[in-house]
C-alpha cells in the first residue's frame, strides 16, 4: 500500500480485503485439518515475500509515480495490481477451502466450519462495501477499525490452532460493523460525531 501510494483511501480498503482473505483462510484450514500449509511446491509464503520485496525494489528504482500510470483511460497500473493480487489470493483461498472440504467427515462438520468463517465474511463484505458506498466517509477511522478487527479475529484463530481450543462462533464486536455500514448508508455517520464513534469502535 505504501509503495503503490494507496494512502488511506477506498483502494486501500480493497487491498486490505484481498490481503486478509488468504492469510485467514490458511489458518482456518489449519484449524480443521491440523496441518499448517505454507504453500505448494510451486508457490507459497516465500514467493509472496519475494513479490512484496520486488514491489518495493521497483518503487525504489522507478519511483511511486510508476503505480499511478494510466493504462486505459483513467485505469491506473496499481488497480491492475489489485486485480492480480485478487486472482492469486482467490486461488490460494480456494485451495484451503478444498482441503477443509476433504477433511470434514459429515455435512454437520462442514456447516460448522462454514459458520466459523462468518467473522471473516462479515469483515471483508462490510469493508469492501464501505469502499463503494462510503468512499469518502471517515476512511481513516474505517481503516483503523477494520484492521483492528482483522487482527483480533486472526489472532484468536491462531491461538485456537495452537491450543486446540474451540474457535468462538459468536463475536459481538464484529456484529457492530454491519450496523455502522447501515448507519453510513442512511447518512447518520456524517460529521465529526460519526467519525468519533468509529474511532471509539476502533479503540474498543
Amino acid at each position: 500500500c505504501a509503495s503503490a501510494q494507496y494512502g488511506l483511501t477506498p483502494l486501500a480498503l480493497q487491498a486490505f480485503c484481498v490481503s486478509w482473505v488468504p492469510w485467514w483462510v490458511a489458518q482456518w484450514e489449519a484449524y480443521h485439518t491440523g496441518v499448517v500449509r505454507t504453500g505448494s511446491a510451486v508457490f507459497g509464503v516465500t514467493e509472496i515475500q519475494l513479490i512484496v520485496a520486488g514491489i518495493h525494489v521497483v518503487t525504489a528504482v522507478f519511483g511511486n509515480a510508476l503505480w499511478s500510470l494510466p493504462l486505459v483511460g483513467s485505469f491506473e497500473f496499481r488497480v491492475l495490481c489489485i486485480g492480480a493480487q485478487l486472482i492469486v489470493a482467490g486461488g490460494l483461498s480456494v485451495l484451503s477451502v478444498i482441503e477443509v472440504v476433504k477433511t470434514t467427515k459429515s455435512f454437520g462438520e462442514l456447516a460448522a466450519a462454514g459458520k466459523r468463517a462468518l467473522p471473516l465474511v462479515v469483515l471483508v463484505g462490510v469493508t469492501f462495501a464501505w469502499s463503494v458506498v462510503g468512499p469518502d466517509l471517515h476512511v481513516r477511522a474505517v481503516c483503523a477499525a477494520t484492521c483492528a478487527l482483522f487482527t483480533r479475529i486472526a489472532s484468536e484463530l491462531v491461538v485456537c490452532v495452537m491450543t486446540l481450543e474451540p474457535y468462538p462462533r459468536l463475536q459481538p464486536t464484529i456484529l457492530l460493523l454491519p450496523c455502522f455500514l447501515v448507519l453510513a448508508m442512511l447518512g447518520v455517520l456524517e460529521g465529526p460525531a460519526g467519525g468519533a464513534a468509529l474511532w471509539v469502535y476502533a479503540a474498543y
